[in-house]
């Protein structure tokens, strides 16, 4: 099939691999996402991935500052690491 849908059109390739429509990709670029993240090797391993692809990556160490930027900011996506002293990423889903 052209669209890539598979024989079923059931988003898999011939391969049975999964896979995004062109349409929904293209809406999934230049996203701005905050990256909540205390350990900065991981913090600066998820930005870097995320700029490559195409997005704005804004990192907080603490959960405080990124409730607090995402009270003046609009924010696309919130990637939240669950255990960060102070306010975890539980915390501040509340």
């Amino acid at each position: 099939m052209g669209d890539g849908g598979g024989a079923a059109g059931n988003g898999q390739d011939q391969d049975g691999h999964a896979h995004l429509p062109a349409a929904i990709g293209r809406e999934l670029t230049n996203m701005r996402i905050a990256l909540l993240e205390d350990e900065q090797d991981q913090a600066d391993l998820v930005s870097a991935w995320l700029k490559a692809a195409g997005h704005r990556c804004h990192v907080f160490m603490r959960g405080k500052d990124m409730v607090r930027e995402a009270q003046r900011e609009t924010f696309d996506l919130f990637l939240l690491d669950w255990e960060v002293p102070g306010m975890s990423g539980a915390e501040a889903l509340l």
